[in-house]
């Protein structure tokens, strides 16, 4: 749990630099970020959800919900005194947000390989963070359940997942060389 805690501070700070760099770039039309592909990709079309919501502000609030979610335990403990309890709806919560996260940084990684083709380490960083997250959720789930049927069918699943994200990364590199 501490990991998950850890992860996310991570991805609320890299996502923060990210929200960051985009407002500078509508301010000023130049970019904080000396990189010309990161440039590229913070003024892309794909930068953006439905063409209104900065991807990076939606990464602000996806991590910090995870914050939330994985720190409420320990902040209740504290004040009751008691030993930190994740409850099935905050582990559920997590699990399903972590997903869904996962599953849309590994979109966005093809989208960077084989749409933008550039290369932006911070859009990197944060695919890395909620691929970490989903991963350590999702073990952390197996360990609780032990193993029912359930349980198989999310591992098929997240497996096809973490295989999509690798090639999709996989092709970013290649694409950058």
């Amino acid at each position: 749990q501490y990991l998950i805690i850890l992860l996310a501070t991570l991805g609320l700070i890299d996502s923060l630099i990210l929200a960051f760099e985009k407002q500078i770039l509508q301010a000023t039309g130049s970019s904080a970020c000396k990189s010309i592909t990161c440039a590229a990709v913070a003024q892309s079309s794909y930068s953006y959800l439905f063409g209104k919501v900065p991807l990076s502000k939606l990464g602000v609030l996806a991590y910090l919900a995870l914050f939330a979610l994985s720190i409420s335990p320990f902040m209740a403990s504290m004040i009751n005194k008691t030993k930190p309890v994740v409850s099935l709806i905050q582990r559920r919560a997590m699990m399903f947000l972590s997903a869904g996260m996962f599953a849309f940084s590994a979109y966005l990684m093809y989208l960077l390989a084989f749409v933008v083709h550039a290369q932006c380490n911070f859009c990197m960083f944060s695919a890395l963070m909620s691929g970490l997250i989903f991963f350590f959720i999702n073990r952390s789930w197996h360990l609780i359940t032990k193993g029912n049927r359930n349980d198989e069918r999310f591992k098929l699943i997240s497996s096809a997942l973490l295989i999509t994200a690798s090639i999709a990364g996989g092709a970013h590199f290649l694409n950058s060389k």
